[in-house]
């Protein structure tokens, strides 16, 4: 074998690399044609790219080249494109992308489709139907369209904003993309990927949300949400800027998993707004804050339809509500006036509700007013109040525990609860094992009770203070208990209950604490006892139109007590004891 060129010839070998190939160079090559009088051979040129093509589809590989296209980007390759895709959907093979081909009018293609690095090219009102699918990469860019023109995809299930020319640091709008997407045949079991970066789009693609993941962030305004089912940044939705209603919210949410340490504020803008109840389902809900106007509640109105038990704000069944801050929560139908209620939309809800294990943190800056119940727990269900939450013009309770519900309200307000109808009003309740913490929390202006305890329920009322209820400041019934007493280990004035009908009253097996606490200035007894027990050590019961303190029907009130000042002597009938040992 020869080492050696022929004289003024060069070695292969010693001939400089050439660069990447196009579709202006060209190629020598002896073709030979068969004609009527026997075959013809003829040296021709041929593009270094077409002869690519040509290879690979004698090896079962299509590109455009191959069917004429000129992959400049520039020159018109519709059809080209179009025979390369129809050839290899009829070998049910893809159409390789090697160059980048535009296109000129709108075409449906059969195949599916690959690239090695290749796009397809389109503008104005084109429309490309993809039939077969595109068999790429997340991050593999095939497709580059503007915002007039189209792409349908009909048979992929999976796709990926990578897949298209667009910008991914929250500078462009990506929103006729994602548009395309869901709006192609199939969308509805369509998943859309976010690689990695910003994308800018619109609110209107939020119905979507539970076709999206991915590492992605959606950049709508003042929002950038995590795109993925696995969120692990804490973000902010604005309402109503992106997200109509807390509901809403929870809706994007419903299909994420937010990691330790994550926090999702749904964020409501100043307004006054009615929207449906806001139902707490979602796994990691202790996780989720609904935040209004935090310095002035009072500019965040939420209303809502007491109709059929409906309730502002409820979580059951073990879910729970991270914090609720920053509002005025009311009825937009049950509160006629002063008293007066809706009759025909009995039963009514709650301004906020936990039921069956659920739970609800109530920040300081809530106002609940006009609601039948204003906050309440049952069967298990809690809600936690910061000190300073308000509850105003209740029907039946301000503030209910119920049938082993719990809540926390210390340094809490309620005021004004009445239904005039029924005769009734509580400012606190505990009812059927139901237990409220209310030290320091104050309760007045209500028709019946301050602070209660019925049926076996439980009032923690340390150092409260309870004035101007129409009938006690204190009051406990049937296995009912409230501790109403100033211990010097608790922060806070001493327990005063002042200006009602009676300080405080245990009734038919009710107990009272009230040790070291004062009962003035109320219109009958200050310490009325009849069947229960009052235990009021270091008590004082001044100034009260009747008696300091009273027993009667076996009542008990224990304890040395300073009783001066009231307008009746002591006294206990009918097996009652005043004074009583403790002992």
């Amino acid at each position: 074998m020869a080492t050696t060129a022929p004289s003024g010839d060069s070695l292969i070998s010693n001939l400089p690399t050439a660069a990447a190939l196009n579709s202006t160079e060209y190629l020598p090559m002896d073709q030979t044609i068969n004609g009527v009088n026997g075959p013809t051979t003829t040296t021709v040129k041929i593009s270094s790219t077409t002869l690519a093509s040509q290879i690979l589809s004698t090896n079962n590989i299509i590109t455009p080249q191959a069917y004429g296209a000129k992959g400049d980007g520039v020159t018109d390759d519709s059809a080209a494109v179009l025979a390369a895709s129809t050839a290899a959907a009829a070998r049910g093979i893809s159409m390789i992308l090697v160059s980048k081909y535009f296109i000129g009018s709108s075409i449906t293609l059969p195949s599916n489709i690959e690239t090695t690095g290749g796009q397809l090219i389109w503008s104005g009102t084109t429309t490309v139907t993809i039939n077969g699918k595109c068999i790429l990469t997340d991050e593999q860019t095939a497709f580059s369209y503007p915002s007039t023109a189209h792409i349908a995809l009909t048979a992929d299930t999976f796709t990926s904003m990578g897949w298209f020319a667009i910008k991914n640091d929250g500078s462009q709008d990506c929103t006729y993309v994602i548009q395309d997407l869901v709006n192609s045949a199939g969308s509805l079991s369509r998943s859309i990927t976010f690689p990695a970066g910003t994308y800018a789009c619109s609110n209107s693609v939020i119905s979507y949300n539970h076709q999206f993941d991915g590492y992605g962030f959606l950049k709508m305004g003042p929002d950038t949400i995590p795109a993925g089912k696995v969120v692990n940044t804490s973000f902010q939705m604005s309402i109503p800027t992106n997200f109509t209603n807390p509901g809403s919210c929870l809706y994007y949410l419903q299909n994420r998993f937010l990691s330790d340490g994550v926090t999702v504020t749904c964020k409501i803008a100043d307004g006054t707004y009615t929207w449906p109840q806001t139902y707490m389902q979602h796994p990691q809900g202790n996780r989720i804050q609904i935040i209004g106007n935090q310095t002035t509640p009072a500019n965040v109105v939420v209303q809502f339809d007491a109709t059929n038990f409906n309730s502002g704000f409820q979580a059951s069944y073990g879910y729970a509500l991270g914090l609720l801050d920053g509002m005025t929560i009311t009825t937009t139908n049950a509160w006629i006036s002063h008293g007066n209620w809706n009759s025909a939309i009995i039963p009514y809800g709650a301004g906020i509700i936990a039921l069956y294990d659920g739970n609800i943190n109530v920040g300081a800056h809530v106002i609940v007013t006009k609601c039948y119940y204003g906050i309440k727990a049952a069967y298990g269900g809690s809600i936690n109040c910061a000190p300073g939450v308000s509850v105003t013009e209740a029907g039946d309770v301000a503030y209910h525990a119920f049938h082993d519900g719990s809540i926390n309200a210390l340094g809490c307000y309620a005021q004004g609860t009445y239904d005039a109808a029924f005769g009734i009003g509580y400012g606190f309740l505990g009812e059927m094992g139901g237990t409220i913490h209310a030290e320091n929390a104050t309760s007045s202006y209500n028709y019946l009770h301050g602070f209660a305890a019925i049926s076996t329920g439980s009032v923690w009322a340390q150092k409260s203070s309870s004035h101007n209820n129409n009938q006690a400041g204190y009051f406990a019934q049937e296995g009912g208990h409230v501790n109403a007493s100033s211990p010097s280990n608790v922060t806070g004035s001493p327990t005063l209950s002042t200006a009602n009908r009676w300080g405080a009253r245990a009734y038919q097996g009710g107990t009272v604490e009230f040790f070291s606490s004062t009962a003035s200035n109320n219109s009958s007894d200050g310490l009325s006892c009849n069947g229960g027990v009052i235990v009021a050590d270091g008590a004082t019961s001044t100034g009260n139109t009747g008696a300091g303190q009273v027993a009667r029907c076996n009542g008990l009130v224990y304890g040395t007590i300073t009783s001066t000042g009231n307008g009746v002597a002591d006294f206990a009938q009918e097996g009652g004891i005043i004074n009583a040992d403790e002992t």
